[in-house]
């Protein structure tokens, strides 16, 4: 009961994670079309730079309200939770936006290839700023297990920024500053309705004794995103450095559609596992559930894999002009990565219950570590192939290390067999994608069916679902059926 209850969150949890994150895939062909290829390249280094800063602004604390949301709010003390990681999250921002000006400005004019950054500059701070706040408070929803809102606040934030930038790329005109103004605005409004909405609930305080500990657990899963960032961030940085803006838009188009793996499956996944486990912990089935878990996620990544290229392969000619044809490359190459962090999530999960949040920071950083001289050589001599090789290897270092630390310190049995199935159907999905990319439309979807026919019907014959799991899935097609009936 507990699993189809975290099964039917899950859903819940990618709708809206799908909704909150539909703007970034939705405006790819604003921008593909209505910039040119240098001023693509050129806003998705600062939108990865964003994504740096949002890392260090909000200081761990989205992670630090869903941990301990719980016990304040039995202490009645969750109006103080809120009002002190927000406080620290705005401190953090002032720090970082003055250690920019002040040290960063000469790494930017040669990243950006633009003389005057500091406008640029600016305004990816200001964005940063407010979409860390707005992530925060929207975390909220998480930590209090109500989907529905958090889904209520995805689709209004897509909305929003696809009208705005819509306005200020295409009409007024405004270029990449359009693009960031438009992010300012919208997230500046929705961290009006939603935090006054919160606010209102729970009252907003200051307690400077919850400094420490929230510290003391959020900055090292702080370090652990950045780290993560700087794995693929490092490729696009020493893109623009040595291959220029130009391959940095392909390479760039190519890993967010990419993400759509993660968009639609793996962080929805992570959004409702982790306060699963963290509701249940002592629970003497918990063990047995996660096992399970991890089995369901391999083969949902393996079937999600194969949707992701299917789809990029069919429609990149229609979203971005012929010059972008080669993001279909990169996306299929960067799906294992895109696995790996989906392991990488369910460690982290384990270490994070244990308590050991700190090791999840360590394990990144080597492999950040890793990932700058992998980026570095590989791309100098084979431009974006060498991002994608790089990203790949520090990714499945990054998955090997954090499961290996995570099991030893919160022990969970793993079914080898299922799971070594499921990785053998992903892998298989990738050399069919790989043997037909240069196949036309009508044959790859032919032979696209037949393998996924062939695959589900493997899996469903050869002993991979038990009883209790295939009587499920009649049930569920059952109760589809007469669904469909019934209309």
């Amino acid at each position: 009961m507990a699993l189809k209850l975290i099964g039917k969150a899950t859903l819940l949890y990618s709708i809206g994670n799908v909704c909150l994150r539909a703007a970034s895939f939705l405006l790819i062909p604003v921008y593909a079309h209505f910039l040119s290829i240098e001023d693509y390249g050129l806003l998705m280094t600062l939108l990865l730079t964003i994504q740096f800063m949002l890392t260090v602004m909000n200081c761990g604390m989205e992670h630090a309200l869903v941990r301990f949301a719980d016990e304040y709010d039995r202490k009645k003390l969750l109006g103080h939770l809120i009002g002190t990681s927000c406080l620290i999250n705005a401190a953090a921002a002032a720090v970082l936006t003055t250690a920019v000006f002040i040290l960063l400005i000469p790494f930017f004019r040669g990243v950006l290839h633009v003389q005057q950054v500091h406008m640029l500059v600016a305004l990816t701070c200001a964005v940063s700023l407010l979409q860390s706040l707005c992530d925060h408070m929207v975390a909220y929803y998480r930590a209090r297990n109500q989907p529905l809102r958090y889904t209520a606040a995805g689709i209004g934030t897509a909305l929003m920024l696809v009208a705005t930038s819509f306005v200020f790329i295409y009409i007024l005109k405004m270029g990449v500053k359009g693009a960031l103004a438009a992010k300012i605005i919208t997230h500046l409004l929705i961290l009006i309705i939603v935090g006054r909405h919160i606010l209102t609930a729970t009252g907003f305080s200051i307690s400077t004794e919850m400094v420490p500990r929230l510290l003391h657990f959020g900055m090292p899963l702080a370090f652990s995103s950045f780290g993560q960032y700087t794995v693929t961030g490092a490729g696009i940085y020493f893109l623009g450095l040595l291959s220029g803006l130009g391959a940095v838009a392909i390479f760039a188009t190519g890993n967010k559609l990419a993400t759509a793996l993660l968009t639609v499956l793996i962080l929805p996944f992570q959004l409702s596992f982790q306060p699963f486990v963290f509701s249940k912990l002592g629970a003497p089935d918990l063990k047995s559930q996660m096992s399970r878990l991890l089995t369901y996620l391999m083969l949902a990544v393996a079937a999600g894999s194969f949707g992701v290229v299917a789809m990029t392969k069919l429609f990149l000619p229609v979203i971005a002009p012929p010059q972008y044809a080669d993001a279909y490359i990169v996306t299929l190459l960067m799906t294992p990565a895109m696995a790996c962090l989906g392991i990488f999530y369910y460690a982290e999960t384990l270490l994070k219950a244990a308590q050991k949040s700190y090791m999840i920071a360590l394990v990144v950083t080597l492999c950040a570590a890793f990932a700058l001289p992998a980026n570095y050589l590989l791309v100098r001599f084979f431009s974006w192939y060498g991002a994608v090789a790089a990203a790949n290897a520090t990714f499945i270092l990054l998955a090997a290390a954090s499961l290996i630390v995570g099991l030893k310190e919160f022990p969970v049995p793993i079914e080898r067999r299922r799971v070594a199935a499921a990785s053998a159907v992903f892998a298989a999905v990738l050399l069919l994608n790989i043997l037909l990319s240069k196949a036309d439309r009508p044959t790859y979807c032919l032979l696209a069916m037949l393998f996924a026919a062939a695959a589900a019907w493997l899996l469903w014959t050869c002993s991979f679902f038990d009883q209790r799991e295939k009587d499920f899935v009649r049930q569920l097609t059952a109760k589809w059926r007469r669904g469909g009936k019934g209309k």
